[in-house]
């Protein structure tokens, strides 16, 4: 039993083995975050679901982290954070129109934001441990959620 165990917490730390593959795995990663979103979240979860979702899915991926990849520095094949940080990117999607094209928009954006690194992310991505790991990425998805807001705000009040 304590190997199937091990197997299904690698199997979620690599994002069902997304992470294990050797081109973009945080992109392929995102990407995968996204279109869960899109095809399941949104039709299983409510807005509060998902907001208990989020929190379980960041506190998760601490511990997910810590018993998969030890003390391993931010290990390329855990991709557990970027499905986290992608799934917060999409909190404001519940309230939209055309969740598809903003879908594409919060992916661009968080990419941006997860690869770049830019200000407080950046310096949080330099710390070693399974909390900094998870919480660049959730910082990401908060700004990016927050500039997409913004632009789609801008965008409705403009037409």
């Amino acid at each position: 039993m304590k190997g199937l165990f091990k197997t299904t917490l690698e199997l979620l730390a690599t994002g069902f083995r997304i992470g294990t593959i050797p081109y973009a795995p945080g992109t392929l990663a995102s990407a995968a975050a996204g279109l869960i979103f899109y095809f399941f979240i949104t039709s299983y979860f409510s807005f509060i679901g998902f907001l208990f979702f989020l929190i379980f899915s960041y506190f998760i991926g601490e511990k997910l982290y810590e018993v998969t990849m030890g003390s391993e520095k931010d290990a390329q094949r855990f991709v557990w954070d970027e499905f986290t940080g992608m799934w917060i990117s999409c909190f404001p999607l519940f309230f939209f129109d055309n969740q598809l094209d903003w879908l594409l928009i919060s992916f661009l954006i968080f990419r941006y934001l997860d690869i770049r690194k830019p200000g407080l992310i950046g310096r949080i991505d330099k710390k070693q441990s399974s909390r900094a790991v998870m919480l660049d990425d959730a910082l990401s998805g908060l700004i990016t959620a927050f500039l997409v807001t913004a632009i789609y705000l801008l965008f409705i009040f403009s037409n």
